[in-house]
């Protein structure tokens, strides 16, 4: 779905596998395609490479420039959608959850802050690899990231 407006435009399929697609405001499309299945395959991130993706999130947000209200909040979602994840049996729904509140935080100050353009930027193909890792618990994220 590409849209002139500059929106992202995001697909998924959420039945044995993902095709998930993004649509960039200046038209770059960017595909992933993971399996979904809960047998591991090569293809499904572990907890432990979410958590580096997480902490990448972290490092982005930390050095964006932005009031400092903005990542005060982004992180408290962030952190909360991290301990979510680094449990040994991980809670996608929370995770999840969390990080569409942080999207949403991080996609508003997008609209009224032309700094933290660029990092929206870095952080949505995150959440898209994130969200591949969440399965069905991602719904809602992907939904907001279709928006």
């Amino acid at each position: 779905m590409s849209d002139k407006s500059g929106k992202i435009s995001q697909s998924a399929n959420h039945s044995s596998g993902a095709n998930l697609q993004v649509i960039k405001g200046n038209n770059n499309r960017q595909t992933n395609s993971h399996a979904l299945t809960d047998s591991g395959t090569d293809q499904e991130l572990t907890t432990a490479e979410v958590i580096v993706l997480l902490n990448k999130i972290q490092d982005l947000l930390n050095t964006a420039n932005l009031p400092d209200t903005i990542k005060e909040d982004a992180a408290t979602y962030l952190n909360a959608a991290k301990k979510a994840t680094d449990k040994e049996e991980p809670k996608k729904e929370t995770a999840a959850i969390n990080l569409k509140e942080m999207a949403e935080t991080l996609k508003d100050a997008t609209e009224t802050i032309e700094a933290s353009n660029s990092l929206w930027e870095k952080v949505q193909p995150i959440l898209v690899q994130i969200a591949n890792w969440l399965g069905v618990a991602a719904t809602s994220l992907l939904t907001y990231l279709s928006s």
